[in-house]
């Protein structure tokens, strides 16, 4: 379902490091590289993974939203020189592209050109080798976060999980962003619900994979279960965006979820957002956060 792939990549653009939010940028460097790749070769992997178009059979919910990628590009790392490492994850069906998003990279001339790759493991910390023309052998899968989370739920009387902010995020509600001090559990919840939903609905299963149905019933019941039981504790301030007048939040969440099959399935949101990320501009790299879990007694 998900995959992480890691790329060792050299780039000439110097621009790069001196940009404030270097996965935008980045971002840009690796749509110019397959769109130039699709155009050399007469190929639609530009409009299949890069920049997807909508679907005309899709629900009317998804007809007005602006389409969501199906991958994220993590922050890079500057290596030396002008290398860089590049986390590259991407959900559902379209992994099924990585080949020839990597022939991209390597192959066309741009700024930016792959030298290796590999799939990670996110589980048990290794890198496989990613074999030419074969499926990835390392994905996170829906069976594998619900169990984590029936696991998690089941020990204790309270479950104490902290969301570690690794990029700036933003959350909003009617439009309008929300404050540090007015986010509430039915926010987060909210946001993680409405992401998978859409990225299944689009790129994967169509609901029939997902351990529990995200209707606009069970999401609204889940929500106000979550204001009513989970405590949260915020620890986040804010730092300047890559738009004029955009203010971000960074820092971390600590939330208290008592045993509950309301608050299993929470965990499972939290832990596959954990992968997906939360809020805004997502597929730039914004909003992803590592989980640590602290069971009460």
């Amino acid at each position: 379902m998900i995959t992480t792939y890691e790329l060792t990549a050299s780039t000439t653009d110097r621009k790069l490091w001196l940009h404030p939010f270097p996965t935008l940028r980045l971002r840009g460097l690796i749509g110019e590289c397959i769109y130039r790749y699709s155009k050399a070769n007469n190929s639609d992997l530009y409009h299949k993974f890069f920049k997807p178009t909508k679907p005309s059979n899709q629900l009317k919910i998804l007809r007005r939203l602006i389409l969501p990628k199906p991958y994220i590009i993590l922050p890079p790392q500057h290596l030396h020189s002008n290398k860089l490492l590049i986390h590259l994850r991407v959900f559902g069906y379209p992994n099924q592209h990585i080949h020839e998003v990597l022939q991209a990279l390597t192959t066309t001339s741009c700024k930016i050109k792959l030298e290796a790759a590999t799939v990670v493991d996110e589980a048990l910390h290794t890198r496989i080798a990613l074999q030419e023309g074969s499926r990835p052998t390392a994905y996170t899968s829906y069976r594998t976060l619900m169990e984590k989370a029936s696991s998690t739920i089941s020990k204790h009387e309270k479950t104490r999980l902290t969301l570690e902010f690794l990029t700036p995020f933003q959350l909003t509600r009617e439009g309008k962003p929300i404050t540090a001090e007015n986010i509430k559990p039915s926010d987060i919840v909210r946001y993680a619900s409405r992401r998978l939903f859409i990225l299944d609905t689009l790129y994967y299963s169509r609901g029939r994979e997902l351990p529990f149905p995200l209707t606009s019933t069970t999401v609204s019941q889940l929500m106000e279960w979550a204001d009513k039981n989970i405590q949260i504790t915020v620890q986040l301030s804010t730092v300047k965006g890559f738009y004029r007048d955009q203010h971000l939040l960074t820092g971390k969440i600590t939330t208290q979820i008592p045993a509950h099959e309301q608050g299993e399935k929470t965990i499972f949101l939290l832990l596959t957002s954990q992968y997906l990320g939360i809020g805004k501009w997502t597929a730039y790299g914004m909003g992803q956060y590592t989980i640590r879990i602290d069971l009460d007694s």
